[in-house]
């Protein structure tokens, strides 16, 4: 067991062990692996604690902050999954024995897909596989895609287009591939300083989704998590990554994890670290259950931040499902979701001039982000906010205190004597930051907002960045922008305009759910979040005229659903 009680290595560029505390010395300053684990010793400023049965942990001796250990080759393997749709295909001649040396564009087929010709062997090809001949209905593809994403369920959506699951699951697969191809050919204009925006103002959060059982012999739900980011400028999504990778096969992968010796090993250094285990799962199930019994009824805010903090300290953010593995495909452990989503912003958005992230109170949330954007974070061109919200409040507790909040205005305004009310908010924002709260271990200083609105009713904020230059009126600036709505607004889209992702219905027992409509197979439900992204971005139009993309200036006008799934330039980028 020696050889295994030592940090991982890097992989691929990516460090994840480094301290989180932006004002400690240790920030962004990985460690050296040590040989010895007995006296728990890796480097001066940093020391080991937990082992084989429990969770590994580093902590900095210079303040206290504890980061667990990971594997950054799983991180790394989900980074690349999650990056694999932006990365340009190298093209290959796919006849069998062919050198294939040298390849060139031959003009394009009559849909518009480009054609390719060998050199070496004379063959001409394109990159897609062939049509079946039953799914080459003219149109077919574009009216799929809008009864898809406006909520008709899939039995409906055979009967309306007249095909059956096999063409209709053929099609997704199809629409799958065009629209991310189309997505690509945009997004990649923000990996040029040309290109990308000068400002972002990030809101990430995170959703749960529940499939239905597939035989009555086992009626546990499949229950994943989404991790997706927004703008709140623009309303642009830039990503919703699921904890699922439908590339692996489970009885494959347990049989390969077996011979490689990983149940006896430390998880952090498995060779399958990144995806669930059948036995892993059996382990943490008691564990999270328990979880779940203390996050409910928090109470107030303050003492629903207090609990939040205890539930992450001692979680270490644990994935929240209780029930069973898919039986296809393998479930990812969320935090490596989690934290491979925020290297894809950081690779994404690396020449934005400035990020604002504003992100929920979530376990893993602060060690994912500061650890994607250390550089930044030391360089000073991002701020990082965490931002809680009371979603659990009626409409009548909501109006109550919205209108608590027009009464502190109208006061406040009369103080100034003044009819402004901006500069009355402003003011009241600076008060507040003399007014702040400590929660946790590190001392969080939280914000009690004081102007919620119906959608966020009661909101904390904490910086998480705080830094030296910033006088009190730019500081009330940055907390009064703090807010997830553009990602709870897609968040919500997603509930509505995707059948299969619809909030299920409880049954009698509580711990089981069902839904007529939601998916089986979670393939599937990660090809709609993707296709369902896309035309959020592109095609659905706001009530300012434009789409997300126009607004960040990755598109001139709307696109058309057929237009998606066009391989041609249509002439809007």
């Amino acid at each position: 067991m020696e050889k295994y009680r030592r940090l991982p290595s890097p992989a691929d560029g990516i460090e994840f062990h480094f301290c989180r505390n932006v004002a400690c010395a240790n920030f962004g300053q990985p460690p050296s692996p040590g040989p010895k684990w007995a006296k728990s010793t890796i480097a001066d400023t940093y020391r080991l604690s937990g082992g084989k049965s429990s969770t590994i942990v580093l902590i900095c001796k210079l303040c206290g902050t504890s980061v667990p250990v990971k594997s950054n080759a799983a991180l790394a393997e989900e980074l690349n999954r999650l990056w694999s749709p932006l990365t340009e295909k190298s093209v290959h001649c796919p006849t069998v024995g062919c050198l294939g040396g040298s390849i060139r564009r031959h003009g394009t087929t009559q849909a518009g897909q480009a054609r390719y010709r060998c050199l070496s062997c004379g063959k001409t090809f394109t990159l897609r596989k062939r049509v079946p001949r039953r799914s080459r209905r003219p149109g077919l593809d574009a009216q799929i895609l809008t009864l898809l994403t406006n909520k008709v369920p899939m039995r409906r959506i055979c009967e309306a287009a007249d095909v059956g699951p096999a063409v209709l699951y053929n099609q997704i697969d199809r629409c799958h591939e065009l629209a991310v191809r189309f997505a690509a050919r945009h997004e990649r204009r923000l990996l040029s300083p040309e290109g990308a925006p000068a400002r972002v103002y990030l809101a990430v959060d995170r959703q749960e989704h529940i499939f239905n059982w597939g035989s009555s012999l086992d009626r546990r739900n499949v229950v994943l998590r989404t991790v997706a980011s927004s703008d709140n400028n623009t309303g642009y999504v830039f990503g919703a990554h699921l904890d699922f990778d439908p590339n692996l096969e489970p009885e494959t992968v347990e049989r390969q994890a077996i011979l490689a010796g990983d149940y006896d090993r430390p998880y952090p250094f498995r060779k399958f670290a990144r995806v669930w285990l059948q036995q892993e799962y059996t382990d943490a199930f008691h564990t999270l259950r328990r979880l779940r019994k203390r996050q409910q009824g928090s109470g107030s805010m303050v003492a629903d931040l207090a609990q939040t903090y205890r539930d992450a300290d001692s979680t270490d953010a644990q994935d929240a499902v209780d029930q069973r593995l898919p039986s296809l495909g393998m479930q990812v452990h969320s935090e490596y979701t989690l934290y491979a989503h925020f290297w894809f912003l950081a690779r994404l958005l690396r020449h934005v001039e400035k990020i604002r992230v504003f992100m929920d109170l979530d376990t893993g949330m602060r060690a994912a982000c500061l650890g994607a954007f250390a550089q930044r974070v030391q360089a000073r061109t991002i701020d990082v906010f965490f931002v809680r919200i009371r979603k659990d409040l009626t409409v009548s507790q909501k109006k109550t205190l919205k209108s608590a909040a027009e009464h502190r205005l109208r006061v406040k305004m009369q103080e100034m004597g003044s009819a402004d009310r901006g500069a009355a908010i402003q003011a009241v924002m600076e008060d507040r930051l003399r007014e702040m709260i400590a929660v946790g271990d590190q001392g969080d200083r939280w914000l009690l907002h004081p102007f919620p609105d119906m959608s966020e009713p009661e909101k904390a904020v904490c910086h998480l960045t705080p830094r030296d230059g910033y006088d009190t009126g730019h500081l009330a600036a940055l907390y009064r922008k703090a807010s997830l709505h553009s990602i709870d607004k897609f968040f919500m889209q997603v509930r509505r305009r995707l059948s299969v992702l619809e909030r299920p219905v409880r049954s009698a027992n509580a711990a089981r759910v069902w839904h007529g409509y939601s998916a089986y197979n979670p393939a599937v439900a990660a090809r709609l979040l993707d296709l369902f992204r896309i035309v959020h971005n592109y095609v659905l139009i706001g009530q300012d005229g434009r789409t997300p993309a126009m607004r960040l200036g990755l598109a001139s006008g709307p696109y058309r659903v057929e237009e998606l799934l066009s391989l041609r330039d249509v002439g809007k980028e």
